[in-house]
């Protein structure tokens, strides 16, 4: 507000220093947008990397339905994850699936993709869905709860998850039905 009304509107602030303020502009007050997959709702979820781990410092990952014909890039193959994120664990720490394009699978899908997951079946992971909804249940919990609660928390399956509206080599789940009653 103004005080003298021929200087248009001026800013006001407290007189006391140390009193939280802010300008009242819409623009200030806006949110930022959050990080792609909530990666904030489940980083408390998530392991600190130090060199004396006996996790692996890269994992070899393919699309669950295509294997090894994978394709990321230009070419067909594994996409090399360089820094790997594993959720707390003692006994078996799992590690936290990324969210990768398998191009085959959108080109041959109309569009929707499938999971990539760890080449080696040694190796547990998890989605980060699941991991947002367990730090959204047990985050309360300190550390230690929760990996112990993840060490036997189920990994996610290694099969590709079907629905009615989902096919796989251009072959419709009914056919897949009707050739195995046969």
């Amino acid at each position: 507000m103004s005080c003298n009304p021929q200087r248009g509107v001026q800013l006001m602030k407290p007189t006391l220093e140390d009193l939280p303020w802010t300008y009242d502009s819409p623009l200030s007050l806006v949110a930022q947008k959050p990080l792609k997959a909530l990666e904030y709702s489940y980083k408390a979820c998530l392991q600190q990397q130090t060199d004396d781990s006996n996790l692996p410092t890269e994992v070899e990952l393919w699309c669950i339905r295509c294997k090894e014909c994978s394709k990321f890039t230009e070419h067909t193959g594994l996409y090399m994850d360089k820094s790997p994120r594993w959720a707390l664990g003692y006994s078996r720490p799992l590690y936290v699936e990324r969210q990768i394009t398998c191009l085959r699978c959108a080109d041959r899908r109309e569009g929707r993709t499938s999971r990539v997951v760890p080449k080696d079946e040694t190796i547990p992971s998890i989605g980060t869905s699941v991991l947002t909804r367990f730090q959204q249940h047990f985050g309360h919990f300190q550390d230690v709860i929760k990996t112990k609660l993840l060490d036997n928390w189920p990994v996610s399956s290694r099969e590709p998850r079907y629905n009615e509206n989902t096919t796989d080599d251009d072959q419709s789940m009914e056919d897949k039905i009707n050739v195995n009653l046969n």
